[in-house]
């Protein structure tokens, strides 16, 4: 059994996963087609590589990519929160909003408590920094690790859905080179420990629900709990597919007190975020609303056709497709989502498998995760594939699967697209690896910092060269350049991200950008400029 009596929570799920699964109550087998994938020291060998390959593809993008603006600001709090006892962005300047915004708020008290994310990944971070150490490739470690144990996590929801190795084998391995995937679980947010906990609620469900149906309840809802604790969007994803499923399987054996079961978590939770918010309201308030009006992230009902587009356009075809740099082999993006979406077409037209119940359960999670997460983001962010992206490796998987099943005359066709797939994938992350931001940019100006500036000099910078100077009192994250602040300082540092930052300054806040275009133009002189970095002295 894969999951024994003894096995209550995720670490078990997690555990022996290369065993055979309980089938759910009115789940047909398919048809035995066995071979390799039922031996189990077959399956935790192709597990054991294709899990090595994930990991040799997310530490070739974490030990080259340069650090971007979340990673800086994301991490701060926990390295803040162990070094000086706040768990606040330390070095932001807190007397506007954190991004260019039409409307002028202050920020005070985010340096002391951050509100604008959910604790959990700021505790789980901050402990992390305490075993390990703290560094930009350490706190990717922490993320890439969770990516593995959300990978786990969906492999076991697979072979319980479909009572199928080699299908759940093959949506682990697409998953484990997938582009997005690994690029999102190798970045230093909370994305994939959200995920982790999100696909952790639907595995422990699905194991516990035959045996004990109150504890499933419990167990998978406290998952769904700490997801959205890490980040809301993880959160309601997992919610709706754990609902789902629960309605699914499991209807008629609902009673009242499984709802009292459910609240129970959430109710905890909620009330360990309520005394945190206790120590600072006025900040709270302040950062909650910033957060939930800026980028239109809760614009999406008005209207629901520009939303879907909006998500197939930018989400799919312009994040994962890169639609819009469409130049030379950049152009073999576009395989990507369209894969996604073949794997979905390949379920709706194959009636043997659209038929059987645990299959139709993954058909309906996908499209049930589409639909939500385009309506819960309006941002139409990138970060949030981890969610999505490993429901539509596995309807891919599962057609691959099939179609390899019903003869030779298939097979050619199907390992040609597996072979291209596979090799834009990897190609992309080589791609990404190669151009080793990491040492041709972002060390180089970290070193040229600590020869030439002093420790009573005071810095503006992007909150990303924390990683390199460890966060350090003069040094403060503020694209206005002290235009709000009144701050003079001694040097300034410019990266990609300030670039954006000015540009969206010009539009929103022209005063503010004038007042950043005179600073820089007449009160600065650039001493350094390497690789897209630029480093000003006062004059």
């Amino acid at each position: 059994m894969l999951f024994r009596s003894g096995g209550t929570g995720l670490s078990s799920v997690i555990a022996q996963t290369g065993n055979v699964l309980v089938q759910p109550a009115n789940q047909e087998s398919l048809v035995p087609h066995a071979g390799i994938f039922e031996r189990r020291k077959a399956r935790w060998l192709i597990l054991s590589l294709a899990a090595s390959l994930y990991l040799v593809c997310c530490f070739a993008l974490a030990l080259t990519r340069g650090p971007w603006y979340d990673e800086g600001f994301l991490a701060n709090p926990s390295y803040a929160w162990i070094t000086t006892g706040h768990p606040g962005v330390s070095i932001l300047d807190d007397s506007g909003p954190f991004l260019p915004f039409h409307q002028r708020m202050s920020m005070r008290g985010i340096r002391e408590h951050i509100y604008a994310e959910m604790p959990l990944y700021v505790v789980f971070l901050a402990g992390w920094f305490k075993v390990v150490g703290f560094g930009l490739v350490r706190t990717r470690m922490f993320t890439i690790l969770c990516g593995l144990v959300a990978l786990l996590s969906w492999y076991s929801v697979v072979r319980k859905l479909t009572m199928d190795a080699g299908v759940a084998l093959v949506t682990f391995s697409l998953i484990a080179i997938d582009y997005g995937y690994v690029l999102r679980s190798s970045e230093a947010r909370m994305d994939a420990l959200s995920a982790a906990f999100g696909f952790g609620a639907l595995a422990v469900f699905l194991s516990l629900r035959e045996r004990n149906f109150a504890r499933a309840v419990l167990l998978s809802h406290t998952c769904v709990a700490a997801s959205a604790f890490t980040h809301p969007n993880g959160g309601v994803l997992a919610f709706a597919g754990l609902a789902l499923l629960t309605l699914y399987y499991d209807r008629p054996r609902i009673r009242p007190s499984h709802f009292a079961i459910m609240l129970s978590p959430y109710l905890v939770a909620a009330a360990c975020w309520g005394i945190y918010i206790a120590q600072d309201v006025p900040a709270f308030e302040a950062q909650f609303h910033l957060n939930s009006i800026q980028g239109g992230r809760l614009e999406t009902f008005r209207s629901p056709w520009n939303t879907l587009k909006r998500e197939i356009l930018e989400r799919y075809l312009g994040s994962l497709g890169g639609l819009g740099d469409w130049s030379g082999f950049k152009k073999l993006k576009v395989v990507i989502p369209l894969s996604y979406w073949a794997g979905l077409a390949g379920m709706l037209c194959i009636g043997e498998l659209r038929r059987r119940k645990g299959y139709l359960a993954l058909l309906l999670l996908t499209v049930t995760y589409f639909f939500v997460l385009a309506f819960t983001d309006g941002r139409k962010s990138q970060c949030y594939v981890v969610h999505i992206i490993p429901l539509y490796a596995s309807l891919l998987a599962a057609s691959i699967v099939w179609l390899w099943r019903k003869g030779t005359m298939y097979r050619p066709v199907v390992a040609a697209g597996v072979v291209l797939l596979c090799v834009i994938h990897l190609g992309g992350i080589f791609y990404q690896a190669r151009a080793d931001s990491y040492h041709k940019s972002y060390l180089p100006a970290i070193r040229f910092l600590k020869e030439n500036t002093r420790t009573d000099q005071t810095i503006i910078g992007p909150g990303v060269l924390g990683f390199g100077l460890q966060y350090p009192p003069n040094l403060t994250d503020d694209f206005r350049l002290g235009y709000l602040s009144g701050q003079s300082p001694d040097w300034i540092v410019v990266n990609d991200w300030y670039e954006g930052w000015f540009r969206r300054l010009k539009k929103v806040e022209p005063d503010a950008y004038q007042f950043v275009r005179t600073r820089l133009d007449n009160e600065f002189v650039p001493v350094y400029q390497e690789a897209g970095i630029l480093v000003y002295r006062r004059r």
